[in-house]
């Protein structure tokens, strides 16, 4: 990825700027390629969005993702530790003796400590007996589409869904 976004804005010889960044899962696609993009000084995110599960050092393979809380009545394990805002991310990510050299956290604590992102938190719904309050999260712009009438075929094309508003014939485009 960062190979490739490097290729495609001129080798960040000026100042990009990207919208944003989702981080789905920790893994090494995602390490290897978010890391150097937080670390190059011409990179910008405006938000970095994560699932809040934040990795941790242990000394059980178990408990890496902090921990976790059994309901009795459904047997069903839960993570009592997701960092569901800003602070608790903070609280976890300064925390050396938690974090180490391990790669996913410490790859948030470099986005959170270049300071060039605002990092926002895209939790997935859960189900707990012991349901934590939902953060806001910031409003997702919605990609424009060529509406259904239009000549463009982006209506019934499933390989792309989001097609530039310009290659509409009728000119229009509406949001989702």
């Amino acid at each position: 990825m960062f190979r490739f976004l490097r290729w495609r804005f001129g080798k960040f010889a000026k100042p990009v700027r990207f919208d944003a960044a989702v981080i789905t899962h920790p893994d090494q696609d995602h390490y290897f390629g978010f890391q150097p993009l937080f670390e190059e000084p011409n990179v910008a995110f405006g938000t970095v969005y994560h699932n809040g599960i934040v990795e941790r050092v242990s000394a059980s393979a178990n408990d890496r993702l902090g921990p976790r809380w059994k309901d009795p009545a459904t047997r069903e394990v839960y993570l009592e530790d997701v960092a569901a805002d800003l602070p608790a991310l903070r609280r976890v990510l300064d925390d050396p003796a938690l974090i180490s050299n391990r790669q996913y956290p410490t790859l948030l604590k470099t986005a959170l400590d270049g300071g060039r992102v605002a990092v926002g938190l895209l939790l997935y719904l859960w189900r707990a007996s012991r349901p934590m309050p939902p953060p806001t999260p910031p409003a997702i712009p919605v990609p424009p589409r060529c509406p259904p009438t239009a000549s463009c075929g982006a209506a019934t094309s499933p390989r792309n869904p989001f097609p530039d508003p310009p290659r509409c014939r009728t000119g229009v485009a509406d949001a989702i």
